[in-house]
């Protein structure tokens, strides 16, 4: 997050996301295996990784992401459109420290 910060403090418009390289490993290490422990459907939403059963989805976002930011509303969003009428949305960093 330190990276991310130094980034947004260099340039304001600087992206925010899990596409630059120093977020891969700990993506790759730690969604996955958390899904799956979930026992849910894993799936995407609004292109982020996504876990569902029934009408309940959990998806994972950037820690530094607003419940406005436009990925986030997109999730929610798509979950609507797929019926699941409680989408959760939990940040890496909660996903790491507190998992359950």
């Amino acid at each position: 997050m330190a990276l991310d910060l130094t980034r947004i403090a260099l340039d304001a418009n600087a992206p925010v996301d899990f596409a630059t390289a120093y977020w891969q490993s700990l993506v790759t290490a730690a969604i996955p295996p958390y899904l799956r422990a979930l026992a849910w459907t894993e799936t995407r939403l609004g292109g982020l990784p996504a876990a569902r059963s029934g009408a309940q989805a959990e998806f994972v976002t950037h820690p530094l992401w607003s419940v406005s930011h436009p990925a986030v509303l997109g999730a929610h969003g798509e979950a609507a459109n797929m019926g699941i009428t409680d989408s959760q949305a939990k940040t890496l960093f909660e996903l790491v420290r507190r998992p359950f």
